[in-house]
């Protein structure tokens, strides 16, 4: 699950990525992890945010990701945590209401409390915050960047 989203996600960091280097202190460096981490990170935090920040659900939509009946990180862990009581039964539930790409709103709330009431939410915002620790090791082996400091602030305040 993760390697598929580090390749979806990329590209555009390693871009950016690549062009900062050129203002660091250590211009050997490969970039690469730096960049997967920051990839992988700003597609969880999506996730999570689409189905958990009101601010977006005003701009972009309630659970846009429903609708589209897309697996995203939250409901992946959810459905290969088997161990859940009851996981057959909310599994199925929660793949029919995605399958359905509803816009009905309580059927977007049933499925968001099927996440949360599992502990897919809560364990999406930790994996989050583990991967924004890692970002900022992975950022301190890089020598000193400005433009890189900021960035990692940014992924600091930008939490979900």
């Amino acid at each position: 699950m993760v390697r598929g989203l580090c390749t979806e996600t990329t590209s555009v960091a390693l871009m950016g990525i690549t062009l900062l280097k050129y203002k660091g202190t250590n211009k050997t460096i490969d970039l690469t992890p730096f960049a997967k981490l920051i990839g992988l990170n700003a597609q969880i935090l999506d996730d999570l945010k689409n189905l958990t920040c009101p601010e977006l659900h005003k701009s972009k939509g309630f659970c846009d990701d429903i609708t589209e009946g897309k697996l995203s990180f939250p409901v992946t862990y959810f459905l290969n945590n088997t161990k859940l009581p009851h996981h057959k039964e909310k599994s199925e539930r929660l793949l029919q209401i995605l399958k359905l790409r509803t816009e009905d709103i309580l059927l977007k709330q049933e499925a968001v409390q099927i996440l949360e009431d599992s502990g897919a939410l809560d364990y999406t915002r930790k994996r989050v915050k583990k991967l924004q620790m890692d970002l900022i090791l992975e950022a301190s082996k890089l020598g000193t960047n400005p433009e890189l400091v900021k960035l990692i602030e940014g992924i600091k305040n930008n939490e979900g």
